[in-house]
């Protein structure tokens, strides 16, 4: 019976035009979470073809969907028959489902304070422990004894791979995320937020009060450490015993590194004849980096989706030069890019409204060129011209390793690109280039080609107080926290694009809205997510997002409007325009159908 009563508490919502969330609505959270765990992991085990992702968290999972494959309404059916199947064998049983062995993670914390050379940090020292005394009205050995006296559980992994989210803490520590997330915890710290715990794997952005640090290595390095259903308790250490465990977790992870598989594993992609230094970086402008697709199913690890920006100007790249949807390519931001070649190549440019020179001769876009060794290709920035990224595809393969399925590289979590550790590419570096078959140019019908770079024109006509840019987007999450009147402001206002904006998240200045207290998990976030910051603006979330996060959200701008965003430069003036799921889900299908063709030779080679 009380398998049923949570049943009738579990509702299957709208997230974005190709996800779904399930959220498990019940007072009893270690129950609500032991059936998410058996949920997620028989599904990781048998997951079907049309499931990309999936994303379990305290007390919901978020189910990631293909457009190509199926449609929103046969995924909501689907689950709500699953989840019917499931409560169904679970009738009688009336206690939590933690039948498994879990460990229990004894991990040492150091509360009192440390220099960054103990730490070992590139990130400054912080330590809220005595800001939250005067808050919480507690003494900072009182803070210490209520974080270590209970054993928490591990609810979810997300955010960073190896982040764990712990809870629940003592009900007196309970403290709201900062007002203002900091631009960098340093790796190992021990944070609170709401009712949670974590500890920082790397150094990251973060919105936690930090209480102190722990001297294990819990990055990607040293393998997975924890799994959902696993407790955790922590224990206070001296900075003198900080010290001496530091040495010695360096030790282990040494072995770990020399011996073992860590939980990254690095693989190199070209297998065919490599060219060597066939590139060479003169100019590596603001940010350039190695694309492909991203990391696919890999967020319930805490990895994020990654990827290209403008995913329309990287596929349109790969398409005119005859290669597959997922080969890499290099990404430019803001141009300011040259390269030098020592072979002979097939080029291609495409994506923001830039010049483009061989030599000196300047180039068009979209189409394909061919260099010898010792030419020199370059993008050069117009100021007034539309779009932020430019893609760069060769007729031969990129050579760089992948880590987790993708070479893509992402700073936050130090992994990927050409380094391993997630750095963008350099000026003086070298790039090899592998032969591979080729499946010829393409000449493309003016329809398709309008249909892959019609956003990059738009902005050409639009993006000011007199033509705003309209992002469509569908209502779900915690829209249902605004008032009507709220809601109509919201539509009807403009809003500005920020200079706080980054492939995790595009921040908008304008109307603040009102959404009064709010009280939720950490939960799973969709791709264009529209999130509501403490101060009441949004911030749309973008290809390196985190996979979880505690903040409510509005819904999420459409798939296919996520290219145009992502190519709108700071001061562009936008307008959110709601966009019911039929008309979302038909225009998804539409833009997957016509890629899906280019890509099946449903168009002229040469």
């Amino acid at each position: 019976m009380l398998q049923q009563n949570l049943r009738a508490k579990v509702s299957v919502e709208l997230a974005s035009d190709n996800a779904l969330i399930v959220y498990f609505r019940s007072d009893d959270l270690l129950l609500a979470n032991s059936h998410i765990r058996e949920l997620s992991s028989g599904l990781l085990k048998n997951k079907p073809t049309w499931l990309l992702e999936l994303i379990p968290s305290y007390a919901s999972i978020v189910f990631v969907y293909s457009n190509t494959l199926v449609d929103y309404f046969f995924v909501k059916g689907w689950l709500e028959k699953h989840l019917d199947q499931h409560f169904t064998q679970f009738e009688d049983v009336d206690t939590g489902m933690d039948d498994q062995v879990a460990t229990l993670h004894r991990i040492p914390v150091c509360y009192e304070g440390l220099c960054e050379s103990d730490m070992q940090a590139t990130s400054p020292f912080v330590n809220d422990i005595e800001s939250l005394s005067k808050r919480l009205k507690l003494s900072p050995s009182q803070i210490i004894e209520l974080h270590c006296q209970k054993e928490l559980r591990v609810f979810a992994i997300g955010f960073l791979p190896n982040f764990a989210y712990l809870g629940n803490i003592d009900s007196h520590l309970t403290s709201p995320r900062l007002s203002q997330p900091r631009v960098s915890i340093p790796r190992g710290a021990v944070a609170i937020a709401d009712q949670q715990s974590a500890i920082y794997p790397i150094s990251s952005p973060g919105g936690w009060h930090v209480l102190g640090y722990t001297p294990l290595d819990l990055s990607i390095q040293a393998k997975r450490v924890f799994s959902v259903g696993d407790s955790v308790q922590f224990y206070p250490i001296s900075a003198h015993e900080y010290r001496k465990l530091r040495q010695q977790d360096a030790k282990r992870i040494k072995r770990i590194m020399e011996s073992d598989t860590p939980l990254v594993a690095a693989t190199n992609m070209a297998s065919s004849r490599n060219n060597g230094d066939a590139i060479k970086i003169i100019e590596s402008g603001l940010r350039s980096q190695i694309v492909d697709e991203g990391r696919k199913g890999h967020q319930h690890e805490g990895f994020c989706q990654a990827g290209p920006a403008d995913a329309l100007s990287y596929l349109l790249a790969n398409l005119l030069i005859g290669k597959s949807k997922n080969d890499a390519n290099i990404e430019v931001l803001m141009a300011g890019f040259k390269l030098k070649t020592h072979c002979d190549i097939d080029f291609v440019v495409t994506g923001a409204r830039n010049a483009v020179f061989l030599n000196n001769d300047e180039l068009k876009l979209n189409t394909v060129y061919s260099c010898k060794a010792g030419d020199h290709v370059e993008i050069r920035l117009v100021p007034s011209t539309a779009g932020l990224y430019n893609y760069i595809a060769f007729d031969k393969d990129i050579v760089c390793a992948q880590v987790v399925g993708s070479c893509c590289a992402v700073k936050r979590e130090k992994l990927g690109g050409l380094q391993g550790d997630g750095s963008s590419l350099q000026s003086g570096q070298s790039l090899s280039l592998a032969d591979k078959a080729k499946n010829g140019k393409v000449s493309i019908s003016n329809e398709y080609s309008h249909a892959l770079g019609q956003h990059i024109e738009l902005l050409s006509r639009a993006g000011s107080a007199d033509k705003p840019v309209e992002l469509r987007y569908v209502s779900g999450y915690q829209s249902s926290l605004l008032s009507h009147i709220d809601k109509a402001l919201f539509h009807a206002s403009h809003y500005c694009i920020s200079n706080s904006m980054n492939t995790m998240g595009i921040k908008f200045e304008g109307l603040a809205m009102k959404l009064g207290s709010v009280n939720m998990h950490s939960e799973g976030i969709a791709y264009g997510a529209i999130q509501i910051t403490p101060d009441g603006t949004p911030i749309v979330m973008m290809n390196e997002r985190q996979t979880i996060g505690g903040y409510p959200k509005l819904g999420s701008v459409i798939s296919n409007d996520i290219a145009l965003l992502s190519q709108c430069k700071p001061g562009t003036i936008v307008r959110f325009v709601e966009c019911d799921i039929l008309e979302a889900q038909s225009l998804a299908s539409l833009h997957c159908a016509r890629i899906e063709a280019l890509f099946n030779n449903y168009c002229m080679r040469d």
